[in-house]
């Protein structure tokens, strides 16, 4: 399984990016992504919630029968994770997947995520070099500009980024 991370800059039109990796129409990745990609972000779990509010609609089902809205964030980023990973999402789009997480939540969420990267591609985006994913390969270094250069993720890892 091939895994790669997108690196931009805090000002980069990250929404614009997402939409396109995910119609995977996104000239640098074209063709390198599965076919049934999903968004791991913040915005999917409060779209979530909406719709359980909406609609009176539990997507996910827990072990408690809790709502999503009613989990602390880990729970959330773990049942929606795993939720993407039961219907089998064969690419999964990490955007700031650490993000409001304790060390616990982090480390748990983390080891979820580099046991399903046997079976599941990963797209991390990120903005410090220091949350790139143990298992990523390869490192999509995106300008403002939309320039791209791809490193290896030990290439990446020597290079002395300053993000503004």
């Amino acid at each position: 399984m091939q895994h790669l991370a997108c690196y931009i800059t805090n000002s980069f039109n990250k929404q614009g990016l997402v939409a396109q990796l995910l119609q995977n129409t996104f000239a640098p990745t074209a063709n390198l992504l599965g076919s049934n990609r999903n968004l791991f972000s913040n915005s999917e779990i409060e779209q979530i919630i909406d719709e359980e509010r909406k609609h009176d609609n539990i997507t996910i089902t827990t072990a408690t029968n809790s709502t999503v809205e009613s989990m602390s964030s880990g729970q959330q980023k773990k049942a929606v994770l795993l939720y993407l990973l039961t219907i089998k999402a064969n690419c999964i789009i990490l955007d700031d997947w650490s993000s409001n997480l304790d060390p616990i939540n982090k480390t748990a969420l983390l080891q979820l995520l580099t046991q399903a990267a046997t079976h599941t591609q990963f797209v991390q985006l990120f903005y410090r070099q220091q949350d790139l994913l143990p298992f990523i390969e390869h490192v999509l270094v995106i300008e403002q500009g939309g320039t791209t250069q791809l490193l290896t993720a030990a290439a990446f890892k020597q290079t002395v980024i300053t993000n503004p």
